[in-house]
């Protein structure tokens, strides 16, 4: 089979279109269905696969466990208190971890059925059934010796997938043409990363230094794009996109400056607590797929601005409250109730 002459790749550049510029067509439309079929059974294979050791691994006692997902002694006790079990946190944790892939597959599925054509739209399909397994590696993390290798390797595909769709979005090109050099640098890293865990970059703080630029340079082309190249439809695709990821990695910074900063201020701290903390964090993530099934399928996008407002809005009053409750309890802690005993005790 000719792929050069049996096929051609069209270049769509409508401003009122406004969605991706590139079209699979003939032999490559055939060729990246079949490989996107190949891989996201591979990488739910896997998911299925490691469920009933991820179960076994739940049910696992660790004193030495900190943010879990495996319990200490003092948890367990503390679930029978409550007439709970050790299976029932297991299927509670595992059923989590399966919405979160339920929502992602199935705005994958619909992406690829919906724009089969469109190499940006597959890219974001695949990339939304990665998702759930880079996220949450400690799943397929419970696999056998035996499934290592495929298990970095889906995980090694997802990041590519992440990576690369960030770079392409919204034109589906490398625009400047010089960033397909950094596409270059994110799979360095993170071959680097899940192939050679051992090498002195991974274990010293250097290994963030890399990732730090890379982010700085998604960030700095998208706001390059949005200014100077992308068509009125395409910023608000990017809208949504922007919106996705910074609630989903906006809840992660808040999620961690809780439970490592301000919560061990109040309560003790155990893994089954961090599993209760995180647990509404957790379908924050679920705002990642829909932003970008949203962007792709270009649904609803000139709502974007208004609900953008509202977030702000409301956003900013729920911190300033959780500041001021916060502040408000930790005067009484080591400012007030220290006096106020001291008064009443005084003779």
């Amino acid at each position: 089979m000719n792929l050069q002459s049996g096929s051609t790749i069209s270049n769509e550049r409508s401003g009122t279109h406004g969605g991706s510029e590139i079209r699979l067509q003939g032999a490559w439309l055939i060729l990246a269905r079949v490989a996107w079929v190949v891989i996201a059974l591979l990488a739910l294979g896997l998911i299925v696969a490691s469920l009933p050791s991820y179960f076994t691994y739940l049910h696992i006692v660790n004193a030495a466990s900190f943010y879990g997902p495996q319990l200490t002694p003092g948890d367990v006790r503390e679930l029978q208190r409550l007439g709970l079990s050790l299976d029932f946190y297991a299927r509670v944790n595992i059923s989590m971890f399966l919405i979160t892939l339920l929502v992602c597959v199935s705005i994958g599925i619909i992406l690829f059925l919906r724009r089969p054509d469109d190499r940006l739209a597959l890219m974001a399909s695949l990339t939304m059934v990665f998702f759930p397994i880079g996220f949450n590696t400690q799943v397929t993390g419970t696999l056998p010796p035996t499934w290592t290798l495929p298990a970095e390797v889906v995980t090694f595909f997802g990041n590519m997938c992440l990576g690369l769709f960030l770079y392409l979005f919204p034109s589906g090109r490398f625009v400047p043409r010089w960033s397909s050099l950094l596409m270059g640098v994110w799979i360095a890293y993170w071959v680097n990363i899940q192939f050679f865990p051992n090498s002195p970059l991974n274990n010293s703080w250097l290994f963030a230094i890399p990732l730090i630029g890379l982010v700085a340079s998604l960030i700095s082309l998208q706001v390059y794009r949005y200014r100077r190249v992308s068509t009125p439809l395409q910023r608000q695709q990017t809208k949504w996109v922007v919106f996705g990821i910074a609630v989903t990695f906006g809840g992660v910074v808040v999620t961690i400056l809780l439970v490592d900063g301000l919560l061990p201020q109040f309560f003790p701290m155990s893994p089954l607590s961090f599993f209760f903390v995180l647990t509404p964090f957790n379908f924050l993530l679920l705002l990642f797929p829909l932003s970008i099934g949203f962007a792709i399928l270009r649904n609803r996008l000139w709502e974007i601005d208004r609900l953008i407002s509202h977030t702000l809005v409301y956003g900013t009053l729920t911190v300033l409250l959780a500041l001021v409750y916060a502040g408000l309890v930790l005067y009484w802690r080591h400012l007030a109730r220290p006096c106020a005993m001291k008064w009443i005790w005084q003779p």
